[in-house]
């Protein structure tokens, strides 16, 4: 089974999600290709957060101030307690199943963008194969 998320505005790139259909505690992995600035930006970037969350982005990414509130929550199946005393087992300690299920920046590590075409040929990559976000779920 694959899901895509293609982006295209003001990033542009695809992150895949592969997992084995018939096997829902199979390992998923996770593919992150070419991520460039399709704004006009020039700087190569570091360090981005990046998350599934529970809706379809809408045109709200152009809004500097509110880009992608309209995606909604983070995705979290198992309400994960999103309390600062609890989640910092996620965040600080690095536990991953103490994560939303959503948050691939604290699971997986974050991500680089692009701001050439060369560049983001250069920062493909594969991000992991994890069995913390089963595509069953999604």
């Amino acid at each position: 089974m694959t899901a895509v998320a293609q982006f295209t505005y003001p990033v542009a790139g695809r992150v895949i999600f592969r997992q084995d259909a018939s096997d829902p505690f199979a390992d998923t992995t996770v593919r992150v290709e070419s991520l460039l600035y399709s704004d006009g930006t020039k700087n190569y970037t570091r360090d981005h957060r990046w998350q599934v969350h529970v809706d379809r982005p809408g045109r709200d990414y152009f809004n500097w101030t509110g880009r992608c509130l309209s995606a909604g929550r983070q995705f979290n199946p198992y309400q994960v307690d999103t309390d600062d005393g609890v989640y910092n087992e996620c965040v600080n300690e690095h536990h991953p199943f103490r994560c939303q299920m959503g948050d691939l920046s604290n699971k997986l590590g974050r991500v680089e963008v692009a701001g050439e075409k060369q560049v983001g040929v250069r920062s493909e990559r594969l991000v992991c194969s994890s069995i913390l976000f089963g595509l069953n779920f999604v």
